[in-house]
């Protein structure tokens, strides 16, 4: 790798997974950070996002898109760039900020799926880095991200597909009240060229009960699934009730994708579990049969 994708690679990892959880680490921000849009590789869209400078002097930048590889964080020299930019140079004065424009423009031949570009702010005239670490200035490693997803134009349903993951979802399993909790699993593969972002619930509930349902939020730390990649979570239930013993207990799964209103519905049931009250009726029995028994006797002595 050579030092100009180093000293790119290196920045982007700082901007996309520190910059959004902190504040005024630089001296300057864009904002916002990221454009996220679904279209057909027949539109084109216009866009925008701000930069302030916040430093005492002023700051001349040109915005300069590149395409980005997400996965991997780095640019990719020979990608698919599909976003237009002015390439002019704006002089933005200490704490102004200032419109940048941006058009959105995929090729025809794009096929459905996600794609990104980088929009990196070039600084013109720049005295801090060194030139052979990188010839050209970033704006304290200052970006923003453009993410398209090209949605099928022949489709009946505007989008990116009914069948956007391989989706289970099973009682690993049974629970018993007040003794073992209800063990839930689900897997969610992604078999589009879209990148995903799974989001949904699960809801338990009694089918002819009164009780309110208990609801379980999918994917919470947002985690974003490539092609191919695969995403599972495992839940316990603690069941409070008795009833759940004599009653048919539903599962039932909502899974979206992240992009559109598409979404999966799965359903499964637990049966009840007559296990546990035949055994704890089999002992009173036993045990009240066992005393009679004993008075019976005593009563003959």
């Amino acid at each position: 790798m050579n030092c100009k994708k180093l000293f790119f690679t290196t920045m982007l990892f700082v901007l996309l997974f520190f910059l959004p959880f902190s504040s005024k680490v630089y001296a300057n921000k864009v904002f916002p950070y990221k454009t996220e849009i679904i279209i057909s590789n027949q539109e084109r869209t216009k866009e925008s996002f701000s930069f302030k400078n916040e430093s005492t002097k002023d700051i001349k930048i040109t915005p300069v898109p590149y395409s980005f590889d997400s996965k991997n964080v780095q640019i990719i020299e020979d990608g698919e760039i599909f976003v237009r930019t002015d390439r002019e140079i704006f002089n933005v004065k200490p704490e102004e900020s200032i419109q940048l424009d941006f058009e959105i423009v995929p090729p025809n031949n794009m096929e459905p799926g996600t794609y990104f570009n980088l929009i990196l702010l070039e600084k013109q005239e720049e005295d801090v880095f060194l030139p052979e670490f990188s010839p050209l200035g970033v704006v304290d490693t200052l970006s923003h991200l453009v993410v398209l997803h090209i949605a099928d134009p022949e489709s009946s349903v505007f989008g990116i597909s009914t069948e956007f993951a391989q989706i289970s979802l099973n009682i690993q399993r049974k629970g018993i009240p007040f003794v073992r909790p209800l063990k839930l699993k689900y897997s969610y593969q992604n078999i589009t060229n879209y990148v995903l972002t799974p989001m949904g619930e699960l809801q338990i509930f009694n089918e002819d009960s009164k009780y309110e349902p208990v609801y379980i939020k999918i994917n919470e730390e947002e985690k974003k699934l490539y092609p191919g990649d695969i995403k599972e979570e495992e839940f316990e239930v603690n069941l409070t009730n008795i009833v759940d013993l004599f009653v048919v207990k539903k599962v039932i799964g909502r899974f979206y994708n992240g992009i559109d209103e598409n979404f999966v519905s799965l359903e499964v049931r637990q049966e009840p579990n007559y296990t546990l009250p035949l055994f704890i009726g089999a002992i009173l029995l036993l045990t009240v049969l066992l005393l009679k028994s004993f008075k019976k006797r005593k009563k003959t002595k």
